[in-house]
């Protein structure tokens, strides 16, 4: 008689984390650096920003203007790189960890729920600037920490009701309290200082 292999609800549940994981991090990185080199890159095309090749109003043929990223994109890529490096990092430390063969179940469980996690704040970040973006602001950077989120945008000085919209949105899509929303406003002049 054949003994049944049986998989226990965690093990299911830790694989079914991995894989949803691994997802997240495959998406992230298609799309963050299909927009990093699309802004890098000088001959980009931007929506949007369309122009008439034949200069006739009634024409269907549009071509799209590229133009080099400002200092205030450049600025924001550059974060954003960072801050998907440091992910990277840490994601590829815990995959190490789970390719240990002599990790106990709960060791192995904890590795991926750090891994969920990482995913989670990508995806959460990713929520934020883009709910920010629609509100208005130009660049946006929002970094969640194990205790208190980041969110750096670009503006000369934020009125109280855009500072009420970043709270917000990051009341919205985090669990952290209002005291743990670190909110920097970044004018052109230290966007410049912070680049040299």
């Amino acid at each position: 008689m054949k003994k049944e292999k049986r998989f226990n609800k965690s093990q299911v549940a830790l694989g079914v984390m991995v894989v949803a994981l691994a997802v997240a991090v495959w998406l992230n990185m298609r799309y963050s650096t299909d927009v990093v080199g699309e802004v890098n890159n000088t001959s980009s095309k931007y929506l949007g920003q369309a122009e008439f090749v034949n200069g006739n109003s009634s024409s269907e043929s549009l071509q799209v203007s590229a133009k080099p990223a400002t200092e205030e994109e450049t600025y924001f890529i550059n974060l954003r790189k960072e801050r998907q490096n440091s992910r990277n990092d840490a994601l590829g430390t815990l995959e190490e960890v789970m390719a240990k063969e002599n990790l106990s179940t709960e060791e192995k469980k904890t590795a991926a729920d750090k891994m969920a996690q990482l995913a989670l704040r990508s995806e959460k970040e990713a929520a934020i600037e883009t709910l920010l973006k629609a509100k208005g602001f130009s660049s946006v950077l929002a970094v969640i920490g194990d205790k208190d989120i980041n969110i750096i945008v670009k503006s000369d000085g934020l009125l109280p009701s855009e500072t009420v919209q970043i709270q917000d949105a990051a009341l919205t899509q985090t669990d952290f309290a209002m005291a743990d929303i670190k909110i920097i406003a970044m004018n052109d002049n230290e966007i410049k200082n912070a680049l040299k």
